[in-house]
């Protein structure tokens, strides 16, 4: 994760040319963090490496990169964003834990996500919404157009007891 993150430049890492997010086992540090410069090259346990900025072509170098690092995986997310995980760092491997730890049977698990890096918690879950129309979820089991859409959905199965149903914008009876 050292090289990953030597590969931005010093300018990259500034909150005003770009959004820069490094997630630990311990926190999240963010570019817009006073304390970003002095403490990225120090962070342990780094999970998770995210980088966005509206030059898309230097993205796609960056993402070539760091696909040149071992045990990683890079994600492009969207765009204008990059994402690095370290290997079992990604949401399915996160989900699959936590219904573990829980003792949760899978077919109880929701899932929704708006990107490729929430693919991966298609197979860790009863019901994957897929929230927009990114390609990368088009095996979700259902698709709502926006977050709104997504909390309204999740509220009328609250309030009828019922879990939302696969294909339809509805929850089972």
């Amino acid at each position: 994760m050292t090289a990953a993150l030597e590969a931005l430049h010093p300018a990259e890492r500034r909150p005003d040319r770009g959004k820069t997010v490094l997630v630990t086992r311990q926190a999240s540090l963010r570019t817009s963090d006073p304390d970003f410069e002095t403490a990225w090259p120090l962070a342990q346990g780094l999970l998770k490496l995210i980088h966005g900025q509206p030059d898309t072509a230097r993205l796609d170098a960056l993402a070539e990169v760091w696909a040149a690092l071992p045990q990683a995986q890079v994600i492009r997310e969207r765009a204008d964003r990059v994402v690095l995980v370290a290997p079992g760092a990604d949401k399915g491997s996160a989900l699959q834990t936590l219904r573990r730890r829980l003792g949760v049977s899978q077919a109880r698990i929701l899932a929704a996500g708006d990107g490729s890096a929430d693919a991966a918690m298609g197979p860790q879950a009863g019901l994957l919404v897929r929230v927009g129309a990114h390609p990368a979820l088009s095996a979700a089991h259902q698709t709502v157009p926006d977050p709104a859409a997504l909390v309204q959905l999740l509220r009328f199965c609250r309030r009828t007891g019922a879990p939302p149903q696969p294909n339809a914008l509805s929850c089972r009876a």
